[in-house]
């Protein structure tokens, strides 16, 4: 199924799925030459609420959670979120079709490591 099936208009809004969001993501990780990195495929055999992607380019450490426009976040998602956000040195991201520019900049070297804590 291409990008544009998996598109839905609602009046003049575009849904990206999340499947397209990571697609553009994996371009960007390429791109920017991200070499390490682990895919939760099956969320299932995980704990629950861990992000999808852990990548890595030291010094740098990212979990990264990816979701549609819609997508809802749920609280154990919230809750991993907040406990990687507390611990120096590690970035950690909920990421959306709308944040794209945001992805960019991040994965880039254009971005100052944002201070945590």
């Amino acid at each position: 199924m291409g990008m544009s099936q998996r598109r839905r208009r609602y009046g003049s809004r575009i849904r990206i799925s999340e499947a397209d969001l990571t697609s553009a993501f994996r371009q960007l990780l390429d791109l920017y030459q991200w070499k390490l990195s682990y895919h939760t495929y099956d969320s299932r055999r995980n704990a629950a609420g861990f992000p999808d992607w852990v990548i890595i380019r030291p010094p740098r450490v990212l979990f990264v959670e990816l979701k549609s426009s819609t997508g809802r976040v749920s609280p154990e998602q919230k809750f991993f979120h907040d406990q990687l956000a507390q611990c120096p040195g590690v970035e950690t991201y909920i990421w959306r079709p709308q944040d794209r520019d945001e992805m960019e900049r991040v994965l880039s070297d254009e971005h100052e490591h944002k201070e945590l804590g």
